[in-house]
């Protein structure tokens, strides 16, 4: 199965399923499954009257929104290959990439990435057309090649065409191509298929038990394999993908969402541990005393579960009583769903997974490389190991 093929089965198997939640008016706002494939299918009509050929490259230069989703789907539903391009990079490294990756579309979130394209545009030699989410970021925007997606979408959706090109697509095709982070010298792209992302995909969920009533809090650069990787094997699955507004809001953004899965990196888990600190500091006697005693229980349980020994009658009977005062307290900040967070893209400290497993927020650590798609190896319930 293609990627494209996914899309196109998720949303006429699902059509009034809840795909994505995002912020809108300060509240989380939710779109069905066919509203989100309309959009795609509108994008990809649109790509295609605009002479986007199988094989050709669009890019992506987006923070994570669900628009980053929808525009990738559409590119590859258009037979088009995603070129992802991190939104913290400079105009003159973003313009090398559209240059070496021959780009002849780019998608765009909001006006300081337009402000930032604007000054490049002439020199990236092969772009035709800019497409701009907000369609407020191009005030002052005088170059043709810059439209809002609204405009860009308006027309009826060529269905028979698009389909034409889903069918023709095969699971050896090119489906993206990620540029690596340039630490070993200049960034290289590297080439994934559909076949080896979906075959991915569906090997974590033989891993992991993901699908209709779950939600995923999606938060980390979706120009990362890692997060795009976690965003497909919830389309597939049938969960619900949630978007952060920023990095900033993560915190706020998960007790809204209470989402059940989520993936993530060792630096926000590290945040988090040390705020449950910070915040036992603040606390007086002895709700002090109390909040430090919980850490340690929690940490002597941690290593009980992880050298595979049972926990033991007394030190159970304080986690009962640790877990009423404190920790159940800590998992509904994370909306008091949470079942499974992935972490990857670092190690993770093994006392952080100890206690963050101990208190019932169990943390499945996976290891990869874009490489690989990404995931290679990964805990799994049952037998994860800090």
């Amino acid at each position: 199965m293609t990627i494209s093929k996914m899309f196109r089965d998720r949303a006429a198997k699902w059509a009034k399923n809840t795909c994505v939640k995002f912020k809108k008016d300060g509240v989380y706002a939710d779109m069905s499954w066919g509203d989100f494939y309309g959009q795609v299918l509108r994008s990809a009509s649109a790509l295609i009257k605009a002479g986007l050929k199988t094989g050709d490259r669009a890019a992506i230069l987006s923070h994570t929104r669900w628009e980053w989703s929808n525009s990738d789907a559409a590119i590859l539903s258009a037979g088009g290959i995603v070129v992802p391009i991190y939104p913290s990079l400079t105009g003159p490294e973003v313009l090398s990439l559209l240059n070496r990756s021959r780009s002849r579309f780019v998608f765009c979130s909001d006006a300081a990435l337009v402000k930032e394209l604007a000054a490049i545009i002439d020199d990236a030699t092969t772009v035709e057309k800019v497409i701009v989410f907000e369609k407020e970021a191009l005030a002052g925007v005088a170059n043709p090649k810059f439209t809002s997606l609204e405009e860009f979408s308006r027309e009826k959706a060529d269905v028979a065409a698009i389909n034409e090109r889903i069918d023709a697509s095969s699971p050896d095709d090119v489906c993206t191509i990620i540029f690596t982070s340039g630490t070993t010298g200049e960034p290289k792209g590297v080439m994934l298929s559909h076949g080896n992302i979906m075959s991915n995909a569906g090997a974590a969920l033989d891993i992991f038990d993901i699908g209709l009533g779950d939600t995923h809090l999606s938060h980390l650069p979706l120009a990362h394999v890692l997060e795009r990787m976690g965003c497909y094997v919830m389309f597939y699955s049938g969960a619900v993908v949630a978007y952060a507004e920023n990095m900033n809001k993560v915190a706020e953004n998960i007790s809204e969402v209470a989402p059940t899965v989520c993936v993530s990196v060792p630096r926000i888990f590290e945040k988090i541990y040390a705020g449950i600190q910070a915040k036992a500091m603040e606390e007086k006697f002895p709700k002090k005393q109390i909040a430090f005693w919980a850490i340690d229980v929690a940490t002597k349980v941690g290593d009980r579960i992880d050298a595979r020994k049972p926990v033991g009658c007394l030190l159970q009977a304080k986690f009962n009583l640790a877990d009423k005062l404190v920790y159940s307290k800590i998992r509904q900040k994370f909306g008091g769903r949470i079942r499974i967070f992935v972490s990857g893209g670092a190690p993770l400290a093994p006392e952080l997974a100890k206690f963050f497993c101990a208190i019932g927020i169990p943390i499945y650590e996976g290891y990869g490389l874009t490489e690989t798609s990404p995931i290679i190896t990964a805990n799994q319930p049952g037998r994860q190991k800090a």
